[in-house]
């Protein structure tokens, strides 16, 4: 008998061994995934990851505040609207890519009034859409974009904040790759990011860069704005502070921020021909390259004796989308490890 329950106790010990061993060399992930999309999958299924839905609309539809669906890798063409949001920031809806993979959605992606605090992270955003409408389009609360791909090949502007069909609030655009965005040749409309009636957005760690207008338009009414740690290199032009004709554009900070190599005016102008903005400062950047010059010093910001420094960041190698700033480099302090200087 004591044999027999000596054996039982290392056949125990052996699967519990085995089991710590399973669970320290899995991968890490460890999302939940309450639904699930595939492009091998159908509508009419159960959304599991054994029997994943079609479309990444029907995703979005079904899920509810504090649930997670996962997007399989793959290519998506369809327009989404995320159509209902979570209910704060710990019951979230989300919508990512499963695992490692890279889900692609081709279409617009818009997020409405109402529709607050959706994230929408680790996918690959083409814009690209019959209408040439903006993507993404945000007019709602607390919507964050992380960790995403966004253009739309050069057919019209990518991101924009707020609009007469509804104010974004507290937008979070963090750790993205947001490139190839507006119409060539340009027509000066056409931007990475517009915030155009928005409040408190956060945009930060990211690369925005080779958009064929602005890589951020503050126009005309973007209040409280925080731009900080971003590369932004090779739009038009890279910061443009701006009002119309009854609204300015305040209270943004831009700081450590590399402004680099504008290919059609400078790395940072404003534009106000009613009357500046106040409280917007632009602070301890690498501001280097423009066509024009690299700081207009116009009206409508403060930069002057604010410790932007007008040095080339010496970017590792544009061409591949590699945005790393050598270690000896002045401007690399600026460069955080959550910005993604590297395709994903």
């Amino acid at each position: 008998m004591i044999r027999i329950a000596t054996a039982i106790i290392l056949v125990v010990i052996a699967s519990v061994t085995s089991m710590i061993t399973t669970l320290l060399s899995a991968p890490a992930f460890s999302i939940t995934c309450n639904y699930v999309a595939s492009t091998s999958g159908s509508n009419a299924n159960a959304g599991t990851l054994a029997r994943p839905f079609r479309t990444v609309q029907h995703l979005a539809d079904k899920l509810k505040a504090g649930r997670i669906g996962c997007v399989r890798g793959g290519t998506y063409r369809e327009s989404v609207t995320v159509k209902h949001g979570g209910r704060s920031n710990a019951q979230r809806l989300t919508i990512e890519s499963y695992k490692s993979e890279r889900a692609i959605l081709v279409g617009r992606l818009y997020v409405p009034k109402g529709s607050s605090f959706v994230t929408i992270t680790k996918m690959n955003l083409n814009g690209r859409n019959r209408e040439s409408l903006p993507s993404p389009s945000i007019n709602s609360k607390f919507a964050e974009f992380t960790s995403d791909d966004v253009t739309n090949e050069h057919t019209a502007i990518c991101f924009v904040l707020g609009s007469s069909y509804g104010r974004a609030k507290s937008t979070v655009i963090k750790g993205n790759r947001i490139h190839d965005c507006g119409v060539k040749p340009s027509r000066n409309e056409d931007h990475g990011i517009y915030v155009e009636e928005s409040d408190n957005a956060q945009i930060t760690n990211n690369v925005i860069f080779k958009n064929v207008d602005r890589g951020i338009q503050l126009f005309p009414d973007a209040q409280n704005t925080l731009i900080m740690h971003n590369i932004i290199d090779k739009n038009g032009e890279g910061i443009l502070f701006a009002g119309g004709d009854t609204m300015t554009s305040n209270n943004t900070t831009a700081k450590f921020n590399l402004i680099t190599n504008a290919t059609l005016r400078y790395d940072v102008e404003s534009h106000y021909p009613n009357g500046p903005g106040v409280n917007n400062l632009v602070e301890d950047n690498c501001v280097f390259g423009g066509a024009k010059g690299a700081i207009s010093q116009t009206e409508g910001f403060a930069a002057a004796g604010l410790g932007n420094k007008e040095v080339d960041p010496e970017y590792v190698d544009v061409a591949n989308g590699n945005y790393s700033v050598p270690s000896g480099n002045k401007c690399a302090a600026y460069v955080e490890g959550g910005t993604p200087v590297k395709p994903f």
